[in-house]
């Protein structure tokens, strides 16, 4: 109880989540190039926001609403996401 308690006010430390399915289907735009690096650098994820997830993920399971999103964060697959797509916006755009 005092863990969720002391968590209460901290459950809540994401940025609004961004839908894999966009990460998977991501497209390069040479002529946009920084501001999509920008974009990709700003959604990675930090390591308090996965702490924080596979804690939740851990205590409540299905409670959580963006469950699947959460799961995706705590295991690294958000971040691996993020991670290729920059590599794949730098090998397409060697500029």
């Amino acid at each position: 109880m005092l863990f969720v308690s002391l968590c209460s006010g901290c459950a809540s430390p994401y940025r609004a989540p961004i839908d894999p399915i966009d990460l998977i289907h991501f497209k390069p735009d040479c002529s946009r190039k920084q501001e999509q690096m920008a974009f990709l650098n700003q959604i990675k994820p930090t390591a308090n926001e996965e702490f924080f997830a596979r804690n939740e993920i851990g205590l409540f399971g299905s409670l959580s609403k963006d469950r699947e999103y959460k799961r995706m964060l705590s295991d690294g697959s958000i971040e691996y996401l993020v991670n290729q797509n920059i590599i794949l916006l730098k090998q397409e755009c060697r500029n």
